[in-house]
């Protein structure tokens, strides 16, 4: 009831990559997958047409210089979770409490989505009186889930999501690129990568990412990232990714370790929306660590703080949610770049999630906001706090969206930076009457998306009208 799916993964063997000889190799499980031998120059393709891949017992580990994407006209999708489907996957305890058999889930269950639109509510005792709300029974090693009736006969898909890693780049690992897959339902953090370098992730979706349990003992905190680079990084490149719905950080780069080396990082053309603490975030605690040639450019953040499935589901409350944070740094920065972004917040505060603002620098060592270059953004929140500014040293200054030249001043930042509504389509990208059009550096558009005028072609007494948001080529006879 609770195997690994089994899923045919095509993985394509390039051992002669200089004269484009592939070797194509099928194995049955991903389990199967892992334990490959993989070369560098090799590439990985999962069929995109398949059902997910679903990494249950280990997470995806990437291998040096390997490239991980789809074939097959779409976006392969990997999963760290387990459906709970079919009737026979619930036991009624009486009371409306339902739960899977015994042994059923090894690993803390960081989340249930429910039809890939609601996210289940999880609660940090057995007794459970919310309909929707879960609890995972450690003791037993299952789910107890509080419903009217069985859960499979009202929700189509319900997926557990496991409380670790669906993929991760270990230690050392180095030349990876990972493009054009989906990641979704992971209870911890979508693609890790620790300590590596050279590593590229674009055009990647990513959603419903979060809600581990981080001290089981004390059950005080869920956590689970989008992307997340773990400390030392040299020539990674995040770019063009879609993040939403995840429950801390979309895009997320933190340390703790002493003496890591962060050289050349770029997150660029992402577009994120409705998640929990952060759109992006840097922080690094390491004493001794050095950042140069770092950019967060050309990313359209919207509600990527206070928002999505997490509302009402955190165990603590936060006081710095942000699109944009800086939250405490020990690292010497040398150029730290973060121009051309697009940071738009409407999100009402909560009591979990305090002033869902803008931007925030502060927190413990961070000794000056010259150490980070801003400019060329448009940030909009009309009402509340907009920017905060925090230094042990200098103490708190806040900043509402008509405080904004203030801020400009005060802080010598973000001298060509609006504070406008952006006017963004549902789709993310600028309108055509967006102030971000021509506002960015050298006259670029802001954000993630340029914009793409419709245009309008004649021929005798006919007009043929054009209009879209790609690019393309239209012969007219």
């Amino acid at each position: 009831m609770y195997k690994l799916r089994t899923t045919i993964l095509i993985i394509v063997m390039c051992m002669f990559p200089l004269i484009g000889e592939c070797a194509t190799y099928q194995v049955d499980t991903v389990a199967e997958s892992n334990a490959l031998s993989l070369s560098s120059g090799d590439i990985v393709e999962f069929n995109s047409n398949s059902a997910p891949f679903r990494f249950i017992d280990s997470p995806l580990t990437y291998t040096d210089g390997v490239t991980y994407r789809s074939f097959g006209g779409g976006k392969a999708i990997l999963t760290r979770s387990e459906e709970t489907n079919l009737t026979d996957d619930w036991t009624d305890l009486g009371s409306n409490i339902w739960a899977t058999d015994n042994d059923s889930f090894t690993t803390d269950i960081g989340n249930i989505i429910l039809d890939n639109k609601n996210a289940a509510i999880k609660s940090k005792v057995e007794s459970l009186t919310i309909d929707g709300s879960f609890w995972y029974d450690s003791t037993n090693d299952r789910v107890k889930f509080h419903s009217t009736s069985n859960p499979a006969s009202r929700w189509d898909d319900i997926e557990c999501a496991i409380s670790l890693d669906i993929s991760r780049a270990e230690t050392g690992t180095d030349g990876v690129i990972i493009e054009n897959l989906e990641f979704m339902y992971g209870g911890r953090h979508a693609i890790n990568i620790i300590n590596s370098s050279n590593i590229t992730v674009q055009n990647c979706y990513i959603s419903w990412i979060g809600g581990g349990d981080q001290f089981p003992a004390t059950k005080t905190n869920r956590i689970g990232n989008g992307i997340q680079i773990w400390e030392s990084a040299t020539n990674v490149f995040i770019r063009d990714n879609v993040l939403w719905q995840i429950m801390d950080v979309a895009l997320a780069h933190e340390g703790d370790t002493t003496n890591r080396v962060i050289s050349n990082v770029e997150w660029i053309g992402n577009t994120v929306y409705d998640c929990g603490l952060y759109g992006l975030q840097y922080w690094q605690n390491g004493i001794g660590s050095t950042l140069s040639g770092y950019k967060m450019d050309n990313n359209t953040l919207v509600n990527s703080c206070g928002a999505g499935w997490v509302i009402g589901q955190r165990w603590n409350t936060f006081y710095y949610p942000a699109g944009i944070g800086f939250y405490n740094n020990k690292a010497t920065i040398n150029n730290f770049s973060i121009k051309n972004n697009v940071v738009y917040q409407d999100t009402p505060d909560t009591g979990q999630y305090y002033e869902n603002r803008c931007l925030f620098i502060g927190g413990a060592y961070f000794d000056d906001v010259t150490e980070l270059d801003f400019d060329n953004n448009c940030y909009y929140r009309l009402s509340g706090e907009m920017i905060k500014v925090d230094y042990p040293s200098a103490g708190q200054d806040e900043y509402t969206l008509s405080e904004f030249s203030t801020y400009q001043s005060e802080k010598s930042q973000d001298a060509n930076s609006i504070a406008l509504n952006p006017l963004l389509t549902s789709s993310h990208r600028l309108s055509q009457a967006s102030p971000c059009r021509g506002a960015g550096t050298n006259n670029s558009d802001i954000g993630a998306y340029k914009y793409y005028k419709g245009f309008t072609a004649t021929r005798g007494t006919g007009t043929i009208t054009i209009s879209g948001t790609g690019t393309g080529k239209v012969t007219i006879k």
